[in-house]
């Protein structure tokens, strides 16, 4: 996937997010699309650690109505950054912006290590939706903008950078979607 953090709020890697239906159901919360620290995924930058997702989770199970009104604006930029990221569309970029110019009031610029860092000033039922348009907002100014691609996998449609010294990577993962086609095309071939 690369080193942009923007393409997490894309499940990109398997496991309990990998589905909208999944993210979706009772109280979840966006911490479900979003990897931590210590996630399954180690090609993904977390975007939140696990004492923040523990925070938030128990904020939306404090105030359901709050944390399940947190998840559809979540739920939302998801989308509006799949329409800006993959087909470049102008008022998904517009939202995207609205969005960013939101999140940047309620952060400050932290020094960390040799950089600075946005961080906000609590951890709130909206940190991963503020943390996320930040990093989308970055990879849509970002020259990697063009290693956007998105799954060729059928049932799939995952977004991933391709940093592939060619250029060529077709899938998402080649153990998960690449060995599904290479078998698909061998069974036609031999049946």
């Amino acid at each position: 996937m690369g080193s942009i953090p923007a393409v997490a709020i894309a499940p990109t890697c398997p496991g309990p997010a990998d589905s909208v239906n999944a993210a979706t159901k009772g109280n979840a919360t966006a911490v479900t699309w979003v990897p931590t620290k210590d996630s399954d995924c180690p090609s993904q930058y977390p975007i939140l650690s696990d004492t923040e997702t523990a925070h938030i989770q128990r904020l939306a199970s404090a105030q359901p109505r709050l944390g399940a009104a947190a998840h559809r604006r979540f739920l939302q930029l998801r989308e509006s950054a799949y329409e800006a990221l993959v087909h470049d569309l102008p008022d998904a970029v517009e939202e995207l912006t609205s969005a960013y110019r939101t999140t940047l009031h309620k952060a400050h610029l932290r020094h960390e290590g040799s950089s600075w860092a946005w961080s906000e000033r609590s951890i709130t039922l909206q940190t991963p939706h503020d943390r996320v348009t930040r990093h989308v907002i970055a990879l849509l100014t970002s020259p990697h903008l063009g290693q956007l691609h998105q799954c060729e996998d059928a049932a799939c449609g995952w977004v991933y950078l391709n940093t592939s010294p060619r250029r060529n990577r077709r899938w998402c993962s080649a153990a998960d979607c690449g060995n599904r086609n290479r078998a698909r095309r061998y069974y036609a071939r031999h049946h």
